[in-house]
This record gives structure tokens, C-alpha cells and sequence, in this order.
């Protein structure tokens, strides 16, 4: 996430040359699929067997945590508003352009969790088969729809629910869908570390498999070369790039399942605890660069950077450090007879 958003403005200011250019803004397309698929993971891990004791508790846990995501995509939205208002008409419909700025990954997981919500108790009655069922036909009715039988229209709120729906990058369907899949999966993860199995080499077979498979049929839609790979192929999403992405999420879990990494590990486990957070609080540094630009324009410009990039490394630490004192204080609680 943090080479995907920050990363372009600083490779063009080190001059950074292909093929590294090309690798490093490939690693950064990951960011969204890969949340995406750790997503599909959290069902099945957490909210799956939540769901099976107390569906209607799991289910309102849900509903407020797409009311907490809702709020979040609205406030990472306010910079881009206020533009929007300020332009008034002369930019295009104002409401479209609202639209569009609230448009992104975090209206994306609104819509997937409220969706997920209302249907968890069906899911978890069958956790292997009924979220690949589901998920495999969401895939097919995006692609469909995504890619041959909702073409574009004029700017209006039929543009913009194909636009949330089937033809963003962050197209509810196909994206929610491979979540689905990825759910399935993790279901059947968990049976296999519930009976001792090691998922290290497990994972790492998966892994591989998928990402080959998914390079090969991507192959068959046309990409060629490494920056066809970044730029192309994003919206609507495409099954076959998804795919890759879910390969290599999972030979990344194996290797981190096989090499113990202490600081490593716990700098993943609590930013992975705290996502939220700490994407809202990314959103606000290159907003904040612009401040700093306007309000002194006579201050060195990597100061101007440096300063809201510092704030927010800071945040994060602070984040991880309260995060991982809460997890020590419950680990303790869970220790006592």
C-alpha cells in the first residue's frame, strides 16, 4: 500500500530506471487484491465460527464494523469533496463527482462486509461449500456484466453503481467473490490445523499452483511485460491477476510460517490488527504536503514531504506499540485459571 501510493512521486525524483520501476509499482498494484484475499481469510478464520454459535451476534458485529468502514471512506474523502464543491458545476455533476470521490477500497469493504453481513448465517452453515459456490457465481455475473452486457453510460447514478458494482477497480462482485473463494479455502486451512497438519508446505503448493496458473492464463488475455502487469488490467478486475495475487500471498504465509522473523512478525501482526487506522492516517500525508506547500510555499520541498510522512511513520509506531501491549495484557488474562 505504502509503495503503491507514495511510492511513484519518489521513484520519479531518484530517477529510478527499468526494470526496478516496473518491479517496485508491480509490488504496489498487490496492495488491494491482497487485502481483498486476507479478507476472504478473516471470514473463515474468525467470523465463520462466530457465526456458527451466535449468528445474529456475528452478524450485528458486522453491520457495525461496515458503519465504521463507511465512516472511514468518507473521511479519507473530505479533501477530494471539498475540490468537488469548490469546482461547483464547471468540473461536471457534482453528485457524480461525490460519487467518484468516495469511490475506493474502503467503500468497497462498506459494501462487501454489509453484504457479508446479511448473508453470514448461510455461509457459515456450510463454510467449505457455500461461500466457492457463491463466490464463483459473483466472479461470473461481474465478468459477464463487467466485461459484455453493461456497457458505459452517461454521467448518473446508473454509471456509478456499474462503476461500485462491476466495472472499478474495486468492482463489488468479482472482488467479493474471490474473498468468497478465499474463505473457502481458509475454512479448510483451519480443518487442517484443527487436525495438526502443518500448513506451511500446504501453503506453499497452493501458492505456487495459483500463481502459475494465474501467469499462464493471463498470458491468454495478452500481458507480455512487466509494466503491462502494473498498468494494465485493473478495472474491471480480472480473475487471472487476482489469481497470481492470491499465489503469492499464500507463498508469502509459508515462508513466514517456515522463517521466524521476531521483529518482522510483530510489526506485521499489529499492523495487520490495526488496518484501518493506519490507512486512514495515510491518507492524510500528501493532503498534508499540500498544506504545508500552500500555507509556507518558501519551505524546502523535502521538508514539506518529510514532515507528514514523519508524523504518520510516528502514528504507525504508536499504533503498534499500544497494540502490542493490549495483546500482551489479554494474552495474560488468558493465562489465569
Amino acid at each position: 500500500m505504502i509503495l503503491a501510493h507514495f511510492g511513484p512521486g519518489v521513484y520519479e525524483r531518484v530517477g529510478l530506471q527499468p526494470p526496478l520501476i516496473d518491479i517496485l509499482l508491480l509490488v504496489g498494484r498487490f496492495a488491494t487484491p491482497t487485502f481483498i484475499a486476507v479478507f476472504g481469510f478473516s471470514l473463515a478464520f474468525a467470523y465463520f465460527p462466530a457465526a456458527t454459535r451466535n449468528p445474529r451476534g456475528t452478524r450485528d458485529r458486522l453491520l457495525r464494523r461496515s458503519g465504521t468502514v463507511l465512516l472511514a471512506a468518507v473521511l479519507v474523502s473530505i479533501p477530494a469533496m471539498s475540490n468537488t464543491l469548490s469546482a461547483g458545476e464547471a468540473a461536471g455533476p457534482v453528485a457524480f463527482n461525490l460519487g467518484l470521490n468516495i469511490y475506493g477500497v474502503l467503500f468497497f469493504y462498506f459494501l462487501a462486509i454489509l453484504v457479508t453481513a446479511l448473508v453470514i448465517h448461510h455461509l457459515a452453515r456450510s463454510s467449505l461449500a457455500a461461500p466457492a459456490v457463491a463466490g464463483a457465481v459473483l466472479i461470473f455475473v461481474g465478468t459477464w456484466l463487467g466485461h459484455d452486457s453493461w456497457p458505459p453510460g452517461d454521467e448518473g447514478l446508473v454509471e456509478l453503481l456499474r462503476l461500485f458494482l462491476v466495472s472499478g477497480q474495486y468492482a463489488l462482485l468479482v472482488n467479493l467473490g474471490m474473498a468468497l473463494l478465499m474463505a473457502a479455502l481458509g475454512w479448510h486451512l483451519r480443518e487442517l490445523r484443527q487436525r495438526g497438519a502443518q500448513l506451511g508446505p500446504v501453503l506453499l503448493v497452493i501458492g505456487l499452483v495459483l500463481l502459475l496458473c494465474g501467469l499462464s492464463l493471463g498470458r491468454l488475455v495478452g500481458w507480455r511485460t512487466l509494466p503491462e502487469l502494473h498498468s494494465d488490467f485493473s478495472a474491471p478486475p480480472q480473475l487471472w491477476f487476482l489469481i497470481v495475487i492470491c499465489g503469492v500471498m499464500l507463498l508469502t504465509m509459508a515462508f513466514l510460517d517456515a522463517v521466524k522473523l521476531p521483529f518482522v512478525s510483530y510489526f506485521l501482526e499489529h499492523t495487520g490488527r490495526n488496518p484501518l487506522t493506519i490507512y486512514v492516517a495515510h491518507t492524510f500525508v500528501l493532503p498534508g504536503v499540500a498544506v504545508l506547500r500552500s500555507a509556507a510555499p518558501n519551505i524546502p520541498e523535502g521538508i514539506a514531504i518529510a514532515l507528514p510522512m514523519a508524523l504518520f511513520m510516528g502514528f504507525w509506531a504508536i499504533v503498534l506499540i499500544r497494540s502490542g501491549k493490549h495483546r500482551g495484557l489479554s494474552d495474560q488474562r488468558s493465562a489465569k485459571p
